[in-house]
């Protein structure tokens, strides 16, 4: 009987196949090492095994592709059971020049529908509340992703390859694919694409994107990844994430060039100067880098999140700011202001001064949670200092009483409402997760236990999207696609479950949400042309997160953001809670990532003082590799401002 995670060599008609087994249960086959496509031919040339030996520590094979081809390979097995790492050596004895793309992959053997991860880029079946077909194929550039590699999952299996960005300044890729009965994840070299390569560029529906590698008579190439397999557990993918980390850190490091008082002192100003507009006590979600203006010149005024405001009063009574602490009372006062006849926070306002909802009268939950959230937070914040606002206090308990008069008795609390009638117009998802931390902190000042047991069935509710490693619904633009902000409303609304109820089925679902969040959070330094903005400051990509998966076409959030700050604090406490130092490292990571570029003079990356771009494009989507978007958003700012605050006030030092 096999051990779990061993490998076996087995003879057929075909030659000789890999196969991994647990006990005596075949998971993954490995027949087709190695397979080459030609530039201008239909078919690839498929890679035979013609001799192989392996033992407990790993072995040796080798093979051949078509008549030209000849290739060597070392298996390195790991103290772990079920990773094994592939070394390939190919030599090309051609007599002419041709232009090729590598592909091996795995086999995943046992039944049932399958399900896939790119981290940070592809979850389950693509759009879980979706009616469209899961693609049966997807290649993706590795540098799409957090880790780059591909998880595959069936009824009783999990399989993963990882490899490098890139192999000798070429991106890597990963794909899977789902063919009838075969169901295979695989890895390419140099990366391909398909189908609708999301962004820059992308090629017609079904049409591959193929990058393609140069090849000379008596080349030589290697193509390094590493194999994990084992029982289907959905939650496996943790064990490989946390594996590639630490392998990661010995040579992708951080490099943040601020301290925590600096950032937040830059923060303030840019804040202050170039989003805060006095007369009408609101900030402004962008101010462009090239412009001494703020733009608001739409109908619709783009308002940052709640957050922003919490951290400027949090920062202006700690440092005695008079300037900074009222205008951080201005916008909240503000806030309080903006009650729709539902009960709970319109969303936008008008130039012309009104409150107004999303398109179709509606509110988000999302939004709305937020906005009472870290209203909530700001109350009790100036509560404990003897500092009264009462018009605070009554808009976080009217929204508070708004989502519990809509809450189902399983615990749903809704996804978007209706602004004048309050009633759900959508519960799909887990838009409504970050209502729990809500209200939490509503029966925190105001002792409401009815708020503490409406929690409770709501945490319970939502547990259902955490077990099932797919939370979604918080931008509600993209129904059904998750996104980082889906685990950073489970992680503050699971936190603070724990933290007033010591149950550990809280500790193990913040712990759970922590690791998915991870799935976004990247673990390796992106390779940036020296002639972009990130190049020539040699911006370090380790613990920043994609926003989202990119959408066909290029859609959606395929860029990094500082987003993940909010939640810094409770990732930090879990790390603590479990003794595990891994969730300490990665909250660091976080921190220090967005301490590296902001303008900490005019000028600066053509940016204002204390300005930070809102997006770093980590891959060709939305913007050119290792280019930023011109512009500063006051929401990452001010989440930069509140993780900055929260260092220095936990530790001393930091400041």
């Amino acid at each position: 009987m096999a051990l779990e995670g061993e490998l076996s060599f087995i003879t057929d008609p075909e030659g000789l196949t890999l196969r991994g087994v647990l006990g005596i249960r075949r998971l993954i086959s490995y027949r087709n090492f190695l397979n080459i496509l030609v530039k201008g031919s239909d078919e690839p040339l498929m890679g035979r095994l013609v001799h192989a030996e392996i033992n407990d520590y790993g072995g040796n094979i080798l093979g051949r592709i078509g008549a030209d081809w000849s290739f060597s390979c070392d298996i390195n097995k790991a103290n772990i059971a079920s990773m094994h790492e592939f070394v390939f050596r190919m030599t090309y004895k051609g007599r002419e020049p041709v232009d090729v793309n590598f592909s091996a992959e795995v086999i995943l053997e046992s039944e049932g529908e399958p399900r896939w991860m790119v981290p940070g880029v592809f979850y389950k079946h693509g759009r879980p509340a979706s009616d469209e077909a899961a693609p049966n194929y997807r290649a993706f550039r590795s540098d799409r992703s957090s880790h780059p590699g591909v998880f595959g999952w069936t009824e009783r299996s999990m399989a993963c390859l990882t490899l490098g960005e890139q192999i000798n300044g070429r991106v890597t890729g990963v794909y899977f694919r789902s063919d009838g009965e075969t169901k295979a994840i695989g890895v390419h070299f140099p990366c391909r694409e398909k189908p609708d390569a999301p962004g820059v560029g992308n090629p017609a529906p079904n049409s591959d994107d193929i990058d393609w590698l140069h090849v000379e008579p008596n080349d030589k190439f290697q193509l390094r990844f590493k194999l994990y397999f084992g029982p289907g557990n959905l939650h496996k993918y943790n064990d490989v994430l946390r594996d590639r980390y630490y392998q990661d850190t010995r040579t992708h490091h951080c490099h943040p060039r601020l301290e925590a008082l600096e950032v937040c002192d830059l923060a303030v100003e840019s804040l202050l100067k170039r989003h805060y507009d006095p007369t009408r006590a609101v900030l402004y979600e962008t101010s462009a880098f090239d412009l001494a203006a703020i733009d608001s010149s739409e109908d619709t005024l783009d308002l940052a999140d709640t957050s922003c405001a919490h951290a400027l009063l949090w920062y202006g009574r700690k440092f005695a700011n008079t300037d900074c602490t009222e205008a951080a009372v201005s916008l909240l006062d503000k806030t309080a202001s903006g009650l729709a006849p539902a009960g709970t926070f319109w969303p936008k306002l008008r130039t012309d001064g009104a409150w107004t909802a999303e398109e179709g009268n509606r509110l988000g939950a999302w939004r709305a949670a937020e906005t009472t959230l870290f209203l909530a937070q700001a109350f009790a914040r100036e509560m404990k200092a003897g500092n009264a606002h009462p018009a605070w206090e009554r808009a976080v308990l009217s929204s508070l009483d708004f989502v519990r008069a809509i809450q189902r008795d399983d615990g749903g609390l809704g996804s978007s409402y209706d602004a004048g009638t309050g009633e759900v117009t959508d519960w799909d998802g887990a838009a409504g997760l970050l209502w729990v931390a809500a209200l939490i902190e509503g029966y925190r000042f105001s002792g409401n236990f009815d708020y503490l047991q409406a929690a409770t069935l709501g945490g319970q509710y939502y547990a259902r999207f955490v077990e099932d490693e797919c939370i979604f619904g918080a931008d509600g633009r993209f129904a059904g696609t998750p996104s980082s902000v889906d685990g950073y409303n489970g992680l503050l609304a699971y936190m603070r479950m724990y933290q007033e109820d010591a149950n550990a089925q809280w500790l193990n679902l913040a712990k759970r949400t922590a690791d998915w969040i991870m799935t976004f959070r990247c673990c390796y330094n992106a390779a940036f042309s020296a002639d972009t903005i990130l190049g020539r400051h040699d911006f370090r990509t380790r613990g920043a997160d994609i926003a989202a998966p990119a959408r066909p076409g290029g859609q959606g959030g395929a860029y990094l953001h500082s987003r993940g700050l909010v939640c810094h604090g409770e990732l930090v406490e879990l790390g603590h809670h479990l003794g595990d130092g891994y969730y300490l490292e990665r909250a660091r990571d976080g921190l220090q990532c967005f301490r590296q570029l902001i303008a900490c003079n005019e000028g600066d990356f053509g940016a204002h003082k204390g300005m930070a771009p809102g997006r770093f494009y980590h891959t060709h989507a939305q913007g050119p590799k290792g280019e930023v978007g011109h512009f500063a958003s006051a929401s990452c700012t001010g989440l930069v401002l509140y993780a900055n605050m929260w260092d220095i006030e936990h530790t001393p030092a930091a400041g």
